[in-house]
C-alpha cells in the first residue's frame, strides 16, 4: 500500500511539473509577442522624432531650457531674504499659470496663424527680456520707485507664465497635429 501511494504521488509530481513547464512556455512565448509590439512602438517613436519639423522642434524646448535657471536662488531670495511664507509663493505661482492659460488662448486666438520662425523670433526675445526684472528686485530699484516687493513679485509673474506657456502652445499643436495615430 505504500509502494502504490509512493508511486501515486510520484505520477502526481511528474504531471504537475509537466504542466508547470507547459505554463511556462505559454508565458514566454507571450512575453515575446509583448516585447515584439514594445519594441515597435519604441520604433515608431524614433522614426516621429526623427521628422525635421519634430526634431527641430523638440532642440528648440531643449535649448530654450537648458540655460541658466535662476529658479532655487529665486526662491531663497524670496523667503529668506525678503521673508515671502510658502502661500505666498504659491499665490504666485498660481497667477503665473493663469497668466500661461491666458498666454494659450492668446496665441490660438491671434498667432496660429503667424509663421513659426518670425513668432519665436520676437516672443524668444521678448522672453529673455523678462528674468532681467529679477535684477530689478534684487537691487530695491522697485521700492525705491515705490512699487512694494510683494505686488512686484506678482506683476513679474505675469509675464513669465505667459510667454512661458505661450511659446510652448506652437510645439504643442505642432506635435498633436503630427503624432501617428495610436503612439
Amino acid at each position: 500500500m505504500k509502494r502504490g501511494s509512493l508511486l501515486g504521488e510520484r505520477t502526481h509530481l511528474l504531471e504537475a511539473d509537466h504542466n508547470n513547464i507547459e505554463e511556462q512556455e505559454q508565458k514566454k512565448g507571450q512575453d515575446k509577442d509583448e516585447e515584439k509590439v514594445t519594441m515597435s512602438s519604441v520604433k515608431q517613436a524614433f522614426a516621429f522624432l526623427k521628422t525635421p519639423v519634430i526634431f527641430q522642434a523638440w532642440i528648440y524646448v531643449f535649448l530654450s531650457h537648458f540655460g541658466a535657471s535662476s529658479g532655487k536662488a529665486d526662491f531663497y531670495y524670496n523667503t529668506e531674504i525678503l521673508g515671502f511664507s510658502p502661500s505666498f509663493i504659491g499665490v504666485t505661482t498660481l497667477i503665473g499659470k493663469l497668466a500661461g492659460v491666458v498666454g494659450i488662448f492668446v496665441y490660438t486666438r491671434f498667432y496660429a496663424g503667424t509663421s513659426l520662425r518670425k513668432f519665436y523670433t520676437i516672443a524668444t526675445l521678448l522672453q529673455s527680456l523678462f528674468p532681467l526684472s529679477n535684477i530689478i528686485l534684487y537691487l530695491g530699484i522697485n521700492e525705491k520707485i515705490g512699487i512694494p516687493n510683494k505686488v512686484f513679485v506678482c506683476l513679474n509673474s505675469i509675464p513669465a507664465g505667459f510667454f512661458e506657456q505661450i511659446c510652448l502652445a506652437p510645439i504643442n499643436v505642432l506635435a498633436c497635429r503630427l503624432c501617428p495615430k495610436g503612439l
